[in-house]
């Protein structure tokens, strides 16, 4: 596992491949890395954690569509003060 000094760095690198059957657009992701500080004059050991974001864009003609299968609605709550209201 790698580490670094307190006061230091590292740099990690990281190869991301995308699965062969995947369809080009963009996709989403993160990273999480955890700092362990052990506190030995309280007995706390503290966890810093750090998510990182990771974009990917696959390659490819897109192809943008949007279908609707059904539409429906409800309300609970009465919109209007007097108590009226619709249902849609």
């Amino acid at each position: 596992m790698p580490s670094a000094t307190p006061s230091g760095t590292a740099e990690i690198p990281f190869t991301v491949t995308a699965p062969g059957r995947a369809t080009p657009g963009d996709y989403v992701g993160g990273l999480l890395t955890s700092l362990k500080q052990p506190d030995d004059a309280e007995g706390i050991n503290g966890d810093r954690r750090l998510g990182i974001k990771v974009r990917l864009r696959v390659s490819g003609a897109l192809e943008p569509a949007l279908a609707v299968a059904t539409r429906t609605s409800r309300t609970t709550a009465r919109p209007t003060p007097s108590g009226g209201g619709t249902r849609r």
